[in-house]
């Protein structure tokens, strides 16, 4: 019988790694979330500026995996779920004045529009990382893939509260299938 898992979570919690487990575990495909990342490090060089087109980029990526579970004949395992577009990162940068009442309500229109053609996973699956632990592997991850990750710089500065706003324990709304 085949089953679909999504695995969420926030950057560097451990969501690929898992994957990786149970595809070699379980005989599951792995669908590995779609990364550009000069489109990251346009997003995080300045998210106001490319919030929209990242947003796009990542809704249509998701919906792309999502699609190609649903049509395999085999189970399935990806390290970002669809809803993460919509409830917590359009979200977070709708907050944050990185996206516009317009762009916002454009993205939620296109989730809307989408998702009625995909299943929802039967798993899915959370693994929490306190923000510390977040920020080491960050950091040890960019020493290791250097300039390829030079966008992720500015998440460890005691300043910057992204990883603190993404982490789902801290959200008061539950929104999880």
């Amino acid at each position: 019988m085949k089953h679909t898992i999504g695995i969420m979570g926030n950057i560097s919690a451990g969501k690929t790694t898992l994957c990786k487990l149970i595809e070699r575990r379980w005989d599951y495909v792995f669908y590995p979330e779609e990364v550009d990342e000069l489109v990251l490090n346009f997003y995080y060089g300045d998210r106001r500026e490319h919030a929209y087109n990242t947003q796009v980029f990542f809704l249509s990526s998701r919906f792309r995996n999502w699609w190609h579970m649903t049509i395999s004949p085999h189970s399935g395992v990806t390290d970002r779920i669809k809803e993460e577009d919509i409830h917590i990162f359009t979200e977070k940068n709708y907050r944050d004045s990185f996206l516009s009442k317009s762009e916002k309500m454009i993205l939620t229109h296109q989730f809307d529009a989408m998702k009625h053609n995909i299943p929802e996973p039967d798993l899915v699956i959370y693994p929490h990382t306190e923000v510390d632990e977040l920020k080491a592997r960050i950091h040890k991850r960019l020493l290791k893939e250097g300039k390829v990750r030079e966008g992720e710089r500015g998440l460890l500065a005691s300043s910057d509260t992204y990883l603190e706003d993404l982490n789902l324990r801290e959200r008061k709304k539950t929104w999880v299938l």
